[in-house]
């Protein structure tokens, strides 16, 4: 999970806003939310569904 932390610490969003994510978590629900942001298509992998979402966040970049 380390090459998770350095991406989010090379993202160009404001540090509030990544704080507002990370206090999220707690209710954030992966079978709930992910299907829509994916399109339906879910990873395997914890990992990969984070790495899918980097690829998403790069190209509004």
């Amino acid at each position: 999970m380390r090459h998770i932390e350095l991406r989010l610490n090379t993202l160009k969003r404001p540090k509030l806003m990544l704080e507002a994510v990370r206090n999220g978590l707690a209710s954030y629900d992966p079978s709930r939310h992910l299907p829509v942001l994916l399109g339906g298509s879910l990873h395997r992998s914890k990992t990969g569904q984070l790495d899918f979402l980097f690829d998403i966040e790069e190209t509004y970049n």
